[in-house]
């Protein structure tokens, strides 16, 4: 048996003017409509403020991320990486990898610690190439590896460097792959040269920063962006 409301089952048609209706009782075709507009409408409400909220979210995301993409070009533009890739995760390799890189540090922080710009510590890495090539291939063969040493543009996970997180993205590197270069990485900043010393993180280096970057781009590397956790390609 139908469900009844007002004395009337759902499905039969509604009497208006029915007489024997109670003196002050609403209307029962009045309840029927009422119920009827409900079912209709407020799904359709409730699919609006949906689609509404979704589409403000994404427009949100999007900006954020042309923001994030606009950073990461000017940082790029501003800065020269450093990448050594292990031969494989074993403990070994490992420690290979690190030997080298530490080795290469050393030998790279006074040869350009007094340059006065990207492009010529550019000049300056590019000039020291096939030393650093013979150094790097040297120092591999002693632990029992083969190495390769390049300047190529390669793509960075977003790190983070004491106060300063980089955005991930493409830069220009000197890179190491020492073996099958299929381990762990080790990545860092040759200039400005966040990777030589513990003093990296100085004000000195802060002001060069700030010379070298937008205000936009220098608040955003160093406003901890979990944006940049969430862009990250690694």
């Amino acid at each position: 048996m139908g469900n009844v409301e007002n004395g009337m089952k759902y499905g039969e048609e509604c009497d208006c003017n029915a007489e024997n209706r109670v003196c002050g009782e609403k209307d029962p075709c009045a309840l029927r409509r009422e119920k009827d507009s409900a079912v209709c409408h407020h799904p359709g409400l409730i699919r609006y403020f949906v689609v509404f909220f979704l589409t403000v979210m994404a427009l949100g995301i999007s900006m954020s991320v042309l923001e994030n993409r606009l950073v990461q070009r000017e940082v790029a533009g501003k800065v020269w990486r450093f990448h050594v890739v292990g031969d494989d995760d074993s403990v070994g390799a490992q420690a290979a990898k690190m030997l080298v890189t530490q080795q290469m540090l050393e030998w790279l922080a006074p040869r350009l610690s007094d340059c006065r710009g990207r492009d010529e510590a550019v000049r300056r890495i590019g000039k020291l190439l096939p030393q650093a090539e013979e150094k790097v291939k040297g120092l591999a063969a002693s632990l029992g590896y083969t190495a390769a040493v390049s300047l190529t543009c390669t793509t960075f996970p977003a790190k983070t460097y004491g106060p300063y997180t980089l955005p991930a993205g493409l830069y220009d590197a000197l890179e190491i792959r020492i073996g099958r270069a299929g381990g762990a990485n080790w990545w860092c900043i040759l200039y400005p040269g966040l990777c030589f010393s513990s003093d990296s993180f100085s004000d000195e280096m802060d002001s060069l920063l700030r010379e070298l970057l937008s205000e936009d781009s220098y608040r955003q590397i160093t406003s901890g962006s979990r944006l940049n956790e969430l862009l990250s390609v690694w």
